[in-house]
């Protein structure tokens, strides 16, 4: 469950980063940082996503489902 559990942060941190830097492009129009923050978080949210489904498989933990958003 700690491995959930850090999964889950870094899903949200990524999220929140992601949503942030696409904030500011649509808000700047501009070309810079926020496009590389944009092409990272996006890839740490398909990781976080892959690891999540490996950790739990198709069954869930145990034979129960897991919720990942808080």
């Amino acid at each position: 469950m700690a491995e959930l559990r850090k999964i889950r942060w870094l899903l949200k941190s990524a999220i929140a980063l992601h949503l942030a830097a696409l904030g500011y492009y649509i808000w700047t129009d501009d070309l810079g940082w926020h496009t590389w923050a944009i092409l990272i978080s996006g890839n740490l949210i398909g990781w976080a996503l892959h690891s999540v489904d490996q950790l739990v498989g198709a069954n869930g933990i145990d034979g129960h489902s897991v919720r990942i958003a808080g």
